[in-house]
C-alpha cells in the first residue's frame, strides 16, 4: 500500500449484529486494492474490538479506531475518522451493508471531475427484494429537495466524497437531535452550490438496513447477509442486479414526500424530478425496462388512488408493507381503503386471492382480515 492510499473507506461499528465480517469482506474485496478501511468501534465492547483487530492483523491496509462511545449514534468518531484518513477519497459502508468489487474503482474515478460521486442506491428489502432508488440528488430538483431536508434517497454506502469537501463544510457529522445524521451531513453537500455532484449510472453497493430488522437475531442476519454476498461473489453484479431489482419501493417513498403539483401527470412529474425512469433516461440514471415503468405506473395509480386491476393492487399492498428502511408504518384498514379505491369493493376479492399465497408473512395476515374471505 502506498503512504497515500486511493481511497479510505470509514466503517463504523457499534457492535457486531452477524454482519460485520460479510461488510469487512467486501471491502477487502475490491478490485481497486490500494485502499484503507478505518474500523471505528463506536464503545462496540471487547468482543467486536478484539474482531476488528483480528482483521488488522490479518490485512494491513485495516487500521482501527477503538473510541468511547459517542453521542447519539456515534457521528463525531466518524468526523475523527475522517480527519484521520490518509486518502483524499472518502468512502462508507454500514457494517450491515456489501460492497460489488468494483465500487472504489466506479466511484473514486467520479470524484476527479466532482466533490460527491454516488452510484444508485439499492436496498434489501425485508421479504429479499431488491429495491433500486430512481432518482439522483446530483441534479436540480433533488438536489433543493435534500438541502431542504425534505427528501433523502441517498445512503452513505453508496458514496463518496474528497476529504477537502469534508473539510469545507459548516458542521460535517455530528449528533443531531432528530436521530438523522445521515441526512443533515449530506444536505451540507447539497446545500452548498461549489460542491460538484456526479451520478454514477451503475450499482455498486447493497444496503440491509438495519432498522427494517430490529426483531432479527444475529443468526438470521448473518445467514442473510451471506446469502448476497454468495451471490456477488458467484458473479451477481450491477447490471443483473438491477434488472432484478423493483423501483416500487422508493418509488412510493418519493410520491409521499414529494406530492404531484396541481394536474401534474406521471410523465411531467418524472421530468419536474429529473427521475431517472420511463423510456427517457435521467442524467446519471439508465433508461429503464418497460417492467420497471409499469411498476412506477401502479405505484402512482395506487398513491392517488386511481384505478388498477387487483393483481396489481395486491403488489403494491406487499410492497407498501414490505419493510424498506424501517418497519412498515401504514395501517392495514388505510391500506385497504386505498386499494377499494383502485379496484372497487367488487375488485377486493381478487386483491384477497392474489394476497393469500403470503399470508404466513404476519403483515399479509393484517390485510386480509380486511378483505372479503
Amino acid at each position: 500500500m502506498t503512504p497515500d492510499p486511493y481511497a479510505s473507506v470509514v466503517l463504523p461499528t457499534h457492535g457486531d449484529r452477524g454482519t460485520l465480517d460479510a461488510a469487512v469482506a467486501s471491502v477487502l474485496a475490491q478490485r481497486h486494492r490500494d485502499i484503507e478501511l478505518l474500523l471505528v468501534s463506536d464503545g462496540a465492547g471487547g468482543a467486536t474490538v478484539a474482531r476488528l483487530r483480528r482483521w488488522a492483523g490479518r490485512d494491513r491496509r485495516v487500521r482501527v479506531l477503538d473510541l468511547p462511545k459517542g453521542e447519539g449514534r456515534g457521528e463525531a468518531n466518524r468526523d475523527r475518522a475522517v480527519r484521520e484518513a490518509r486518502s483524499p477519497r472518502i468512502f462508507y459502508i454500514d457494517d450491515d451493508d456489501l460492497w460489488l468489487p468494483d465500487h472504489v474503482e466506479t466511484l473514486g474515478p467520479a470524484l476527479e471531475g466532482s466533490d460527491v460521486a454516488e452510484s444508485i442506491p439499492v436496498s434489501v428489502t425485508g421479504r429479499g427484494r431488491l429495491a433500486a432508488v430512481p432518482d439522483s440528488h446530483a441534479h436540480g430538483p433533488m438536489r433543493r429537495l435534500l438541502a431542504e431536508k425534505r427528501h433523502k434517497s441517498m445512503f452513505d454506502t453508496h458514496l463518496a466524497h474528497r476529504k477537502d469537501a469534508y473539510l469545507a463544510l459548516p458542521r460535517g457529522w455530528r449528533p443531531e437531535l432528530d436521530g438523522r445524521p445521515v441526512l443533515h451531513f449530506l444536505a451540507q453537500f447539497a446545500a452548498d452550490e461549489r460542491f460538484r455532484w456526479a451520478a454514477v449510472p451503475r450499482v455498486t453497493a447493497l444496503s440491509l438496513h438495519g432498522a427494517a430488522r430490529v426483531d432479527h437475531a444475529p443468526e438470521a442476519r448473518a445467514g442473510e447477509i451471506n446469502h448476497w454476498r454468495a451471490l456477488v461473489q458467484g458473479g451477481r453484479d450491477g447490471p443483473a442486479l438491477l434488472a432484478e431489482a423493483t423501483f416500487q419501493h422508493h418509488f412510493w417513498r418519493l410520491v409521499q414526500a414529494v406530492p404531484a403539483e396541481g394536474g401534474e401527470d406521471l410523465p411531467r412529474y418524472c421530468e419536474r424530478l429529473c427521475l431517472g425512469v420511463g423510456p427517457a433516461a435521467a442524467p446519471g440514471r439508465p433508461a429503464l425496462g418497460p417492467r420497471h415503468w409499469d411498476e412506477v405506473v401502479a405505484a402512482w395509480r395506487f398513491a392517488r388512488g386511481e384505478p388498477l386491476e387487483p393483481a396489481a393492487a395486491a403488489e403494491m399492498l406487499l410492497t407498501v408493507t414490505d419493510p424498506l428502511l424501517g418497519p412498515a408504518t401504514a395501517s392495514a384498514p388505510d391500506l385497504v381503503r386505498i386499494a377499494e379505491d383502485c379496484v372497487g369493493r367488487g375488485g377486493l376479492a381478487g386483491v384477497a386471492e392474489a394476497l393469500r399465497p403470503f399470508a404466513e408473512d404476519h403483515a399479509v395476515t393484517g390485510l386480509l382480515a380486511h378483505l372479503p374471505s
